[in-house]
């Protein structure tokens, strides 16, 4: 997988393009100060404190407890165990409440049926697309009709 590839699986969890260049590059790397990094990366040190501070937040990298301060990669590995667990623990949430959201919805929404009006839609992004065309699809009944 090549470092644009990484750098956008870094992107899905969150990482912003910076911080995702600054947790591939102190990847390569064993323990830098923030100096060592604002070189390596070309970016300001100040830049480069808030974002080691986002990363931290994030539990993407760790700091020592030396002085001067040097940084470190918490394993890639980690990092994706700990974004699926968060995101199974979010859909479990979902899930666990759906029913009650949707009585809730019931009871302030319009209740009247309205009557079948054609619609226009301007879907993005992969997963979304794919989700709303297998949606389409299985709610056709007689013709379907779509413009790429």
């Amino acid at each position: 997988m090549g470092t644009e590839k990484m750098r956008n699986v870094l992107k899905s969890l969150g990482l912003t393009e910076k911080e995702a260049e600054l947790y591939i590059f102190l990847a390569k790397h064993d323990a830098l100060r923030s100096g060592e990094i604002a070189k390596g990366i070309r970016t300001h040190r100040v830049e480069v404190y808030r974002m080691l501070k986002s990363l931290q937040t994030k539990g993407v990298v760790e700091a020592t407890l030396e002085a001067p301060t040097r940084f470190t990669t918490v394993p890639l590995e980690t990092v994706l165990d700990s974004f699926i667990k968060a995101k199974r623990e979010e859909t479990a949430l979902m899930e666990s409440t759906k029913q009650s959201v949707l009585n809730e919805w019931k009871n302030i929404s319009k209740t009247e049926p309205q009557p079948s009006l054609e619609k226009f839609v301007v879907v993005e992004g992969d997963r979304k697309i794919y989700s709303k065309i297998l949606q389409m699809v299985k709610e056709t009944k007689s013709n379907l009709s779509v413009v790429t």
